[in-house]
C-alpha cells in the first residue's frame, strides 16, 4: 500500500511538472519527446524512480491538450487568417495622471496610465511622474472575431518570442487587435519571422 501512495504522489508530481512547462507539454503534445531522456530530468527535480517517472509521463501525455489548455491548430489557423504589421518609431509613456496625448492605445491599469504613441507626433517630455521609451517597435496583429472566443492565442504569441529569445516590452490585446512593443533592434526580425512562420 505504501509503494502505491508512493507512486500516486510521484505520478502527482510529474503532472504538476508538465502543467508548469508549457514547452514540455508541447514537445508532448507533438510527440518529439524522449520519455526516457525526460524522466531522467525530471528524477534530478522532483526526485523519485525515473521508469515510476516514465510511466507516468507516458500516461500523462495522453492528456497533453489538458494541460496546454488549447487547441495550437486552431491558435495557428486564427493567425494565419491575421493581418501583421509593424510600425516603427514607437513609443511608451507611463504616467501617473492622465495624458492628452495623441496615442495608437492607452490603457489605464490601477497606478499608472499606459500610453503607446507614434514617437515623432510625441510633444511632452519625461518628468518625475511620467517616463518615455522612446526608438521601440510595434507589431500589430488585426484577426477574425473569433480570436474572442479561441483561448491560447496570446499564450503561443509570449511563447513564439520567448523561444526567439525576443523580451516583450508591452503587450495590449483589445477585441480583434494585438498590439506588441518590441525593441526596435528586434522588430524586423521578429517580423519576418513570423510572416515566415504563418505562411
Amino acid at each position: 500500500m505504501k509503494k502505491n501512495v508512493t507512486n500516486m504522489t510521484l505520478h502527482s508530481k510529474v503532472r504538476a511538472y508538465i502543467e508548469n512547462h508549457p514547452f514540455i507539454s508541447n514537445m508532448l503534445a507533438e510527440r518529439i519527446v524522449n520519455f526516457s531522456a525526460l524522466a531522467r530530468k525530471m528524477q534530478k527535480e522532483i526526485g523519485g524512480n525515473a521508469e515510476t517517472i516514465k510511466v507516468a509521463i507516458a500516461r500523462e501525455s495522453k492528456n497533453v491538450v489538458k494541460f496546454r489548455g488549447y487547441d495550437e491548430n486552431r491558435v495557428i489557423d486564427i493567425l494565419k487568417k491575421s493581418r501583421i504589421s509593424i510600425q516603427d518609431k514607437t513609443a511608451v509613456v507611463i504616467s501617473e495622471n492622465k495624458l492628452n496625448i495623441p496615442r495608437l492605445i492607452a490603457s489605464e491599469i490601477t497606478e499608472n496610465n499606459i500610453y503607446i504613441v507614434d514617437q515623432t507626433k510625441l510633444d511632452i517630455m519625461e518628468t518625475k511622474h511620467t517616463k518615455i521609451s522612446k526608438d521601440l517597435v510595434a507589431l500589430i496583429i488585426t484577426s477574425p472575431e473569433k480570436i474572442e472566443h479561441t483561448p491560447g492565442v496570446i499564450a503561443f504569441l509570449t511563447q513564439f518570442f520567448a523561444s526567439k529569445g525576443v523580451n516583450i516590452r508591452e503587450l495590449i490585446s483589445c477585441y480583434t487587435d494585438t498590439i506588441i512593443v518590441l525593441d526596435q533592434k528586434n522588430g524586423a526580425h521578429v517580423f519576418a519571422l513570423l510572416q515566415d512562420f504563418l505562411k
